[in-house]
């Protein structure tokens, strides 16, 4: 996902208040593979990206230059599959390690990162900053159990708000949470995502004809799309699931939305429907893959 990240996430930022058709692919600076990108809320400049090697990288132009703030306490041999940022100089990275996934955090723009969590035994899929402004972790089941954290003081402290049983052997995807505050949801392998009201009490929502919910996407508490290996749709917050006819082939990495105006990521290809996922028309194919 190294270019076609940056341009869905950031770029996307940028234009979808005018729905533009019109795309680019940006000049990173480094090669290694982008796994996740994070935007600062409300803002169409400040963009963080994290990949492969501990590559984290960032732009305050809205993309136009990205200045790489590697290392700096952030092990090169980890691949970064989350991030998450508050501003140019806030912003969270979570990798993997044989014994679980630490977090870390830079309060100088990434000059510097501590270690400021570490999950014994876990796999932290995502980092979550919501707009309310709490910092949020969705960890794979540990013996069983799902596990949430949240930080309500950027990361410094970080307390469990949620354990729930696991379902058989079912896991989740990095970077498949989407949060529409307070209501949370989050993916799995296993024909279901998981939804919580607040936070601290979820619920398996079954997907009718989607087995891995890759992506997920809200533009409110009832209306949402899950993406994977294929498409679902839902007017009534997940009690009822239309399967959607999509293009492309492979799975859904990424979604998103503006009214009903939807964007997904599938292969090296960029999708639009301005009519709620009734039909679909490619935008955008990247010439340098995906």
């Amino acid at each position: 996902m190294k270019n076609l990240s940056l341009i869905f996430i950031s770029f996307l930022l940028i234009q979808l208040n005018t729905f533009a058709q019109e795309w680019y692919e940006q000049t990173t600076g480094v090669t290694t593979e982008l796994l996740s990108v994070s935007a600062e809320l409300w803002s169409d400049k400040v963009v963080w990206a994290c990949g492969d090697s501990g590559t984290i990288i960032k732009t305050t132009d809205g993309g136009i230059t990205w200045t790489d703030v590697s290392g700096n306490g952030v092990p090169t041999i980890l691949t970064l599959h989350s991030i998450a940022c508050r501003s140019a100089d806030l912003a969270m990275v979570t990798g993997a390690k044989s014994s679980g996934s630490p977090v870390y955090k830079t309060t100088d723009g990434g000059n510097t990162w501590i270690e400021t969590f570490f999950a014994n035994g876990g796999y932290i899929y995502d980092i979550v900053f919501t707009t309310a402004g709490n910092f949020g972790l969705q960890c794979n089941p540990i013996d069983g159990y799902w596990r949430v954290w949240w930080s309500t003081n950027n990361g410094d402290n970080w307390e469990v708000l949620s354990t729930y049983p696991q379902e058989g052997s079912e896991t989740g995807w990095n970077n498949a949470v989407c949060v529409v505050y307070p209501l949370g949801r989050h993916g799995t392998n296993n024909s279901r995502i998981y939804s919580s009201p607040t936070g601290y009490v979820w619920s398996p929502q079954p997907t009718p004809g989607l087995t891995n919910s890759k992506a997920i996407w809200f533009i409110s508490y009832d209306v949402g799309m899950v993406g994977g290996d294929g498409m679902v749709f839902t007017t009534d917050g997940g009690s009822n699931w239309k399967l959607i006819s999509v293009p492309g082939t492979g799975d859904i990495l990424g979604i998103t939305s503006v009214l009903n105006n939807w964007w997904f990521v599938r292969g090296s290809s960029i999708y639009q429907s301005t009519d709620d996922g009734s039909s679909w028309s490619m935008v955008h194919t990247a010439p340098s893959g995906t």
